[in-house]
């Protein structure tokens, strides 16, 4: 019997389930009809790895006590029970959208919209808190719009399952202590798991929303949620009247009072949030009924990014030397396109839209693209503070509505310095239409331009193979691979395949092998898969991509990445620079081609490469740890010093920056300053600079526990398969003939080490090694040099 049928016998023949809809974080979702009153409602069944420690009996004595809340906006309990042993109850089905799809429609809502949504959800909370009830997991996607009003849904639920959990067979305190909730929007006694967790959680909750309401993003978005929680615990988010400048200061300042880390510092009540709110006067531009037609995100049609693209492009094209005050615009930012009217679920397209202007714009000589990594944090931001904070001329933005076989496309080019909008037009365009047409648009936008190059045409230097496909499918996969790519960790094998599927649906598809060589050169440092299973076929999938175009960066870029795993050096070096040649304004390549020399033990020569990818993409913490990193090795320490604190500014969840200072305070023998970092850095990697510190500063005893705790750590099977974690321990510990055995045992392997993050020549933590002759022949084994500027 299937689980559908399950659920139809537990609920009798009060209520027919029609369908599924899926499922939010902790249960999944039917619609079904009550039959008595012949009502529409939503029956959800909670997930088995909640359910799996849950009393149901309790779970159900809780969901009663939810079920009294009775409030217009409070979407109520209406029955509870168990269903093939899955706890599960049932709620009106509201017919409306999410704000979670709202956002995504157009995130950064307007003012005088978003002020009625958080009074009412603030109404919902001030009515629950005062029958005692706390919701524990307030998020856009529990919050409901239908018929001009927000309704919260969900009431007690994961409070039911918390208090389930500790009256379920063997549940304990720390059962209880557990947190529940969604990493973007949990307050930080929740995620240190905190018994006496009250109503205020909400209210650090409710903050994170109307943040994200009001600014596009929630106050720590794109990260992992491991660094979420380090966020949410120590980290100040920026401040929203920064973001979003037309916001009314009352409400700002509300909003950043919600977020405060401790709960004393927070409105008292939700009662208390919700008359601030009520006394606050906005003025806003446009109205409610004006912003109907406003942005929705979508991107299912990949058709929809070939025609954005090329309107897009034509209107820069035009308008990129317009004088604009005493400056012309060569400086850009494409921000993410909307799509209006169309299937939400497929946020990918956003990203993809914008991936693919930059692409063919970076390939303009004389303007200057921010880079893609850059953009993304900025959706929906202000024009002018994208100006600011990314120090362009320009910002790019649109929308594009499909209805039929007809595409509908808005753009608009906007000065960044003054907010104000250069040009905007709409085009028109048969679907079918699209690949027929592009390259000979491409012509036309780039000759409007009437930019020269060293003397020649900019249309000599431009390729018009936008796409490089004519297969709408092909396409598709590759747009969901890149969204996939970008979000790295073990998305870059789901993006592996969905490249792989585009190159089978067109083998002529130079742009997907190169992603296909992209995602496999860092899988190796990313998920740990092993160098021989993929390296290969990345390198393979490099030199089809440069062979089918013998245009595109990304083709070489892809192959000199993978080419590191097999020691070839100087063909690794040809490519990283045939790929800046092509797009010298790609931060990435010159990223990984500075990378590369300090991997190779030239980190003089790695800065002026990676000072130039911080040129082009400013805001990025992994590229100012690079540059941190080379700085340190390359016995620059200010700079080190002024780049990994502005990484850590940046991003204070990304720990090798911590780890790098670190070292920083060893190489300046400043040994109480190592263990201050500490704590920020990841284990096992902030364990060694920690352990010679003590060691230096004559702690013995300090130093064998961290000592003791490393080597524990590496008796845990499966933590360090390819043994670099072991050469690291034996190396700072001066045990030589160790170090070298595990060194060659690392490099057998093929360990990511050795060409992504640190290499080998310069490493900090092999100094004492340097002087024994087996350190020569490793790096002889390895096709390497000593150190230029070893430390």
């Amino acid at each position: 019997m299937s689980l559908i049928d399950d659920l139809r016998q537990a609920l009798g023949s009060s209520y027919l389930i029609e369908r599924e809809l899926g499922g939010g974080g902790m249960s999944r979702v039917f619609v079904g009809e009550e039959v008595a009153l012949g009502r529409k409602v939503a029956v959800k069944l909670l997930m088995p790895e909640l359910a799996a420690g849950v009393s149901a009996e309790r779970f159900q004595r809780e969901i009663k006590l939810a079920a009294q809340l009775q409030h217009p906006n409070i979407v109520p309990v209406l029955t509870t029970g168990v269903a093939a042993g899955l706890p599960y109850y049932t709620m009106p089905f509201v017919d409306g959208l999410s704000l979670r799809q709202r956002l995504e429609r157009n995130p950064g809502v307007p003012i005088a919209e978003a002020i009625p949504i958080l009074k009412d959800v603030a109404r919902a909370l001030a009515y629950a808190h005062d029958h005692g009830v706390v919701h524990r997991d307030i998020k856009p996607e529990n919050v409901l719009l239908a018929d001009e009003a927000a309704v919260v849904t969900d009431f007690g639920i994961a409070k039911a399952i918390h208090a389930a959990r500790t009256d379920a067979p063997g549940g304990t305190l720390t059962q209880a202590g557990a947190s529940l909730g969604t990493p973007a929007y949990m307050a930080p006694e929740q995620i240190s798991a905190d018994p006496s967790v009250d109503h205020r959680a909400d209210i650090y909750s409710f903050g994170c929303v109307a943040y994200e309401v009001l600014t596009g993003a929630a106050p720590f978005s794109h990260r992992q949620p491991s660094q979420l929680y380090a966020a949410h615990i120590s980290e100040k988010p920026s401040t929203l009247k920064d973001r979003r400048p037309d916001c009314p200061d009352e409400i700002a300042a509300l909003v950043m009072q919600c977020l405060e880390k401790d709960p004393a510092n927070r409105p008292e009540t939700a009662r208390q949030l919700l008359r601030r709110l009520e006394t606050t006067t906005t003025t806003t531009a446009q109205s409610p009924k004006q912003q109907a037609g406003s942005r929705k995100t979508n991107g299912k049609q990949l058709v929809l990014a070939a025609i954005a693209g090329i309107a897009v492009f034509s209107a820069v094209a035009a308008y990129a030397t317009r004088r604009t005050g005493d400056a012309s615009i060569h400086s850009l930012a494409v921000l993410p396109f909307s799509n209006i009217g169309g299937d939400t679920a497929n946020t990918y397209f956003a990203e993809g839209m914008s991936d693919e202007l930059t692409t063919e714009l970076a390939r303009v000589p004389g303007l200057t693209l921010a880079s893609r990594s850059s953009v993304a944090k900025y959706k929906g931001v202000d024009a002018k503070q994208v100006g600011q904070a990314l120090d362009v001329r320009g910002v790019i933005d649109g929308t594009v509505r499909r209805a039929g076989d007809r595409l509908r496309l808005t753009a608009q080019l906007i000065d960044a310095s003054s907010g104000n909008i250069i040009w905007t037009d709409t085009y028109e365009q048969q679907v079918q239409d699209v690949f027929a047409v592009q390259d000979s648009i491409t012509k036309s936008i780039v000759s409007a331009l009437k930019l020269k190059l060293s003397g020649s045409s900019v249309l000599e230097n431009v390729s018009t193979a936008s796409q490089g496909t004519k297969d709408v499918a092909a396409y598709d996969l590759y747009l969901q691979g890149r969204y996939l790519f970008a979000k790295r960790g073990i998305s870059l094998g789901r993006a592996l395949e969905l490249f792989e599927q585009a190159t089978k649906k067109d083998p002529g598809f130079a742009r997907a092998y190169a992603g296909y060589s992209m995602a496999g050169s860092l899988l190796p440092a990313y998920a740990l898969t092993p160098a021989d299973s993929i390296i290969p076929l990345a390198i393979k999938a490099g030199r089809r991509a440069i062979e089918l175009d013998p245009k595109l960066a990304d083709g070489y870029l892809s192959l000199a990445n993978a080419l590191l795993y097999e020691f070839k050096w100087s063909e690794a070096e040809n490519n990283f620079r045939k790929a800046i040649e092509l797009e010298p304004g790609n931060a990435t390549a010159h990223q990984w081609y500075g990378d590369m020399m300090y991997v190779m033990g030239r980190p003089v020569d790695a800065l002026p490469e990676i000072r130039r990818a911080v040129q082009l993409d400013p805001s990025s913490p992994v590229i100012n740890h690079d540059l941190g990193f080379a700085a340190l090795i390359a016995g620059r320490y200010d700079e080190a010093d002024r780049q990994l604190r502005k990484g850590i500014e940046l991003d204070s969840s990304f720990p090798f920056s911590a780890q790098i200072m670190m070292e920083l305070m060893l190489a300046r023998k400043q040994y109480d300053s190592v263990q201050v970092w500490a704590p920020a850095a990841a284990h096992p990697a902030g364990w060694f600079p920690q352990m010679e510190a003590y060691h230096l500063a004559g702690d013995t005893a300090k130093e064998r526990i961290v000592r003791d705790s490393v080597a524990a750590w590496l008796r845990k099977p499966g933590v360090d398969p390819s043994g670099t974690v072991h050469a690291f321990l034996y190396g700072r510990s001066g045990n030589a003939d160790s170090a070298f055995y595990w060194l060659n045992y690392a490099l057998d392997r093929k360990s990511a080490f050795f060409f992504t993050s640190g290499g080998l020549p310069c490493w900090p933590g092999f100094r004492s090694l340097t002087n024994d002759p087996r350190w020569m022949q490793l790096l002889q084994r390895a096709k390497l040099s000593k150190c230029q500027a070893m430390n």
